[in-house]
């Protein structure tokens, strides 16, 4: 699906992809938006997230949710 995805993805174009699976994605994403009963709980451009937390974004998806 990913492959998909991604060669059918044109500049300029969005994705809105909603997943759990995100070690799987995450090597994709440009901006993150995570949603927690129904508000934003975490939302920022990944390669920011990644640094200003010191994690991957799979690492703040688990502490968010708690998986």
């Amino acid at each position: 699906i990913m492959s998909t995805i991604l060669n059918n993805f044109a500049d300029g174009s969005s994705i809105l992809l909603s997943t759990h699976i995100i070690s799987d994605v995450e090597t994709v994403f440009d901006d993150i938006v995570f949603l927690k009963d129904g508000d934003i709980n975490l939302f920022g451009e990944a390669e920011s997230l990644r640094v200003e937390h010191g994690k991957s974004i799979d690492q703040l998806f688990r502490e968010v949710y708690r998986c």
